[in-house]
């Protein structure tokens, strides 16, 4: 999982389809890093060059709606996938402020979209 979420987002949406069409359900972990580049040269981090955390929780949150979504699209009436279960968060170059903005916006969308 740590990588950038540029990869992240067709590795999930790929899992929960394979996911849907077995009839499997597992929990979905994901947790990429911030989006930096590495310098090879340099032997650094290209600052800057990631994800902020709002715009990492951001990106973070329209995954988690897409696969609330494709679950709920794909398997009507199929009760089994609906709201399945997830666990995310951050790796490498992420912080405590990008792990505060991600559960911020992840309470916000339980509290608004999942309550049943």
């Amino acid at each position: 999982n740590c990588c950038s979420f540029a990869h992240i987002k067709p590795l999930v949406t790929t899992i929960v389809k394979h996911m849907i069409r077995t009839e499997i359900r597992r929990v979905c972990i994901f947790y990429p890093n911030s989006g930096e580049s590495w310098d090879a040269a340099s032997e650094k981090w290209v600052e800057g060059s990631g994800a902020d955390s709002a715009c990492f929780a951001d990106m973070i949150m329209k995954l988690i709606m897409d696969v609330d979504n494709l679950c709920e699209n794909s398997l009507k009436g199929n009760l089994a996938f609906r709201n399945l279960p997830m666990v995310v968060g951050g790796c490498c170059r992420t912080t405590p402020a990008t792990i505060s903005a991600l559960r911020n916006a992840v309470d916000s969308y339980l509290m608004s979209h999942r309550q049943e």
